[in-house]
């Protein structure tokens, strides 16, 4: 498997979570949803380039996923700390 080699948030000096630092910094339902997109990135479901899954069950939910424009592949890049480590599923 490939590991990208950023990190999802950061720490102040003082050792606490920088809130700011990311979407799921200082909110649990989005970390939940970073979670759950970095699991569907490991698993080859989605991609930078290619988040219609991830975004499809929040349509089918009639949720916000809250974590900005994921339309946005390079702000997806900063999410998504995971590379599939198997192929993706067939169709």
């Amino acid at each position: 498997p490939v590991v990208n080699t950023q990190q999802i948030g950061w720490y102040s000096r003082a050792g606490a979570v920088v809130t700011g630092s990311s979407p799921a910094g200082n909110n649990v339902n989005q970390l939940v949803h970073t979670f759950l997109m970095n699991y569907m990135s490991a698993s080859g479901l989605i991609a930078p380039d290619n988040m219609g899954a991830f975004l499809q069950i929040f349509t089918d939910l009639g949720i916000n996923h809250g974590l900005g424009d994921l339309t946005n592949e390079a702000y997806v890049q900063t999410l998504m700390a995971l590379s599939p480590i198997a192929p993706p599923p067939p169709p």
